[in-house]
């Protein structure tokens, strides 16, 4: 036979015996003090009314965003307000990682002082059980029965250890108590829910202080080994470099892109760890580190080729020039350089676009700087010189915009959410429940008795103890 236990008072909720706790506070003094603090339901209420109320700051003020998008959106004082206060980067502050850990400490405490009278109930070895409150029970279902108290002990003891894991018999008196226990550790349930918030926590934390949010850009075919803390600019390093091998948009037909494509090699030591091509909603992962890709562009172009058209009508002649790179005019006229690749050029009142600022040498003569901007190659006639320089060709290489991020804590993130997920089931469906059958011998027969208590699902209670009352009253072997 399973588990026997000792039928004796217990209090008027149907639970255990209403005995004084002889468990004291783990404090005294000051210690007392902070832990009757920590244990308040009402701090836990305020604390996640404030975790709330952050969450909800946070999607109306963006985060880790430039300081001129700031200044654009709330003005110059409001900016430094808002900033003296974290809110720019509100999940790194300390105010944040104070109400966490307040949080945390606020749920083990509450928790440890819970189960403190909670494991008497679920761990105790003889589970107590008062006859006069399972007679009170509304679902209580009496009978008479030809068939003798033992037999019918036997048949529900029979049956109940298909689905109970306590059941026990006493006899006291002239009466017969057989009663049948199951689901006890469910009343775990509220404690596991309090551990996934504490995992949750826990890895909000450790995202807090050990993660970061970067971004970098990459030419095509170039190479960078650290990124850039979005919410300060702050260069971080990175534990491998990461290349860019090569880069591919394509566009929809109303010029939208479409799709673009970064081929990435991670490498460390000269040796390549891992490659992969990245887009939107497939990043590439390594080490914790997440690398998303975020946007794109054109880097200034490093490269042109020049139109040379002579003043006299004689045939344009070419020169590919690198920025810094120079190059001997025919005729010994004279050493052209490429200083350099201005995005813009204003001339008068008028914005030029990209330009190319070169430097012309003649012999014996004072260094001419000269602009030639990409989008109107009849620019330079205006300066009448031996020969009219205009851009034939040139070359701007894509870069990739990747976002770069690293949060230690969301395997904890997802440990929370599952152990979530089983301590609501828990507690929500499954309960503890208790049935009683009291068996009393008189002339008509076996008086029998059948009620049961839960802690929760009552109406699931109620049905069980229909079907025991029904398997009772049935003659012997139907």
């Amino acid at each position: 036979m399973a588990e026997t236990a000792r039928i004796q008072e217990i209090s008027a909720d149907g639970r255990e015996p209403a005995k004084e706790s002889t468990d004291q506070d783990p404090y005294e003094g000051p210690g007392r003090i902070l832990w009757n603090f920590l244990k308040s339901v009402r701090l836990g209420v305020v604390l996640m009314a404030g975790l709330a109320a952050v969450s909800i700051i946070g999607t109306f003020i963006p985060q880790n965003q430039p300081e001129d998008a700031y200044k654009d959106a709330f003005g110059d004082a409001w900016t430094r307000l808002l900033s003296g206060l974290d809110l720019f980067d509100m999940y790194h502050s300390s105010w944040f990682r104070l109400l966490l850990a307040l949080l945390v400490a606020n749920i083990v405490v509450c928790s440890i002082d819970r189960f403190r009278a909670q494991r008497k109930i679920i761990f105790t070895q003889n589970p107590h059980f008062l006859p006069e409150r399972f007679r009170k029970q509304e679902n209580r279902q009496s009978l008479i029965s030809p068939a003798s108290p033992r037999e019918l002990a036997g048949r529900f003891a029979h049956h109940a250890r298909r689905s109970f894991s306590v059941v026990g018999t006493e006899q006291r008196g002239k009466t017969t108590y057989v009663y049948a226990e199951r689901g006890r550790w469910t009343r775990l349930g509220v404690y596991i829910v309090h551990a996934s918030v504490v995992l949750l926590a826990l890895g909000a934390m450790m995202g807090s202080f050990f993660g970061f949010d970067g971004y970098m850009k990459i030419a095509e075919g170039e190479t960078a080994s650290q990124c850039f803390e979005r919410s300060t600019g702050k260069p971080l390093a990175l534990p491998f470099s990461v290349s860019c091998e090569k880069f591919s948009v394509s566009f929809n037909d109303n010029g939208s892109p479409k799709e673009y494509r970064s081929s990435l090699a991670l490498s460390s030591g000269g040796r390549t760890l891992v490659k992969k091509d990245v887009l939107v909603n497939h990043p590439l992962r390594y080490r914790g580190i997440s690398l998303f890709q975020s946007s794109y562009g054109k880097m200034p172009p490093n490269r042109i080729t020049l139109a040379l058209t002579p003043s006299g009508g004689d045939a344009p002649l070419t020169r590919t020039l690198s920025v810094g790179e120079s190059s001997t005019l025919p005729g010994k006229r004279g050493v052209l350089t490429l200083k350099s690749i201005a995005d813009s050029y204003a001339f008068g009142n008028r914005e030029l676009g990209e330009t190319a600022i070169l430097v012309l040498q003649k012999p014996g003569a004072k260094a001419v700087e000269v602009a030639v901007p990409f989008r109107f190659p009849a620019f330079d006639k205006m300066r009448r010189g031996e020969f009219a320089l205009s851009v034939k060709e040139y070359e701007s290489p894509y870069y990739t915009g990747l976002s770069v991020s690293r949060d230690p804590g969301v395997p904890l993130v997802y440990l929370g959410f599952l152990v979530l997920i089983a301590g609501l089931f828990i507690t929500f469906f499954l309960s503890h429940q208790r049935v009683l059958v009291e068996l009393s011998e008189n002339k008509s027969g076996t008086r029998v008795a059948v009620s049961g208590i839960a802690n929760r699902n009552e109406p699931g209670v109620d049905e069980r103890v229909k079907r025991i009352a029904a398997l009772l009253s049935a003659p012997a072997g139907a």
